[in-house]
C-alpha cells in the first residue's frame, strides 16, 4: 500500500491596482514577528495600464497565530515601494473532523482528508465490511490543520471498507466503497 500525507491550509491575500506605470510586479515579504522579513513568492505586475488590475497571492504556509504581510512593488528601473504592513491572525482549524474520502467509489486508490486543532497522535486504520483489520495507514503525532492521505487499495478485493480515525478523544468512522 502506498499513502502520502499532506499539511495543506492557507492565507489568500488580494489587491488591485488602480493604474500601473512600469511595473515590473511585487514580491509578497513575510513576518512572523512584524520585525523581520522574508520573501514568500512574487507576482508579475502588468507594466503599464490605466486599467485596475486584481491580483492575488496564497500562502500555503501560515502559522496558527500573528502573520504579517506587506508588498514589495517594484518598478522596471528597480525602484521600489512598500505597501501597508497587514496582520492575519491564522486561527487554523478549531474542531476534529474526517472527511467522506474522495473519489467514492474509487478504483484503486482515494484521498482520505482529516482535520485537527491541536498537535496530537493521530491513527488512521481501514477496516473489510467484516471488521477486520486492512492496513494502518496513520500512527504518528500530526501538527494542527488539515491533512490528507491516500489509501492505495491495489491489492484488495472489490467491496465495502470502513476507515476510522482516533485523534485524542476524538473518534469517527467512514464507508468507502472500492469497485475494481
Amino acid at each position: 500500500l502506498e499513502f502520502r500525507r499532506v499539511l495543506f491550509r492557507s492565507i489568500n491575500l488580494k489587491w488591485s491596482t488602480a493604474t500601473e506605470l512600469n511595473n515590473m510586479g511585487f514580491v509578497i515579504e513575510k513576518s512572523y514577528d512584524g520585525k523581520s522579513w522574508y520573501s514568500a513568492g512574487y507576482v508579475q505586475g502588468n507594466g503599464n495600464s490605466t486599467l485596475i488590475k486584481n491580483y492575488s497571492f496564497s500562502d500555503k504556509t501560515p502559522r496558527t497565530g500573528m502573520n504579517y504581510y506587506r508588498l514589495k512593488q517594484t518598478d522596471v528601473n528597480g525602484t521600489f515601494k512598500y505597501s501597508d504592513i497587514i496582520d492575519i491572525n491564522y486561527n487554523g482549524i478549531k474542531k476534529f473532523n474526517l472527511l467522506q474520502n474522495y473519489p467514492n467509489p474509487f478504483n484503486p486508490s482515494t484521498l482520505i482528508r482529516f482535520d485537527i486543532p491541536a498537535a496530537c497522535n493521530v491513527s488512521i486504520k481501514v477496516y473489510n465490511i467484516i471488521g477486520k483489520e486492512v492496513v494502518e495507514l496513520l500512527n504518528e503525532k500530526q501538527e494542527p490543520g488539515s491533512h490528507e492521505i491516500i489509501f492505495n487499495a491495489n491489492n484488495q478485493p472489490s467491496g465495502i471498507y470502513i476507515y476510522k480515525i482516533i485523534a485524542g478523544n476524538f473518534i469517527l468512522s467512514k464507508k468507502m466503497l472500492l469497485i475494481k
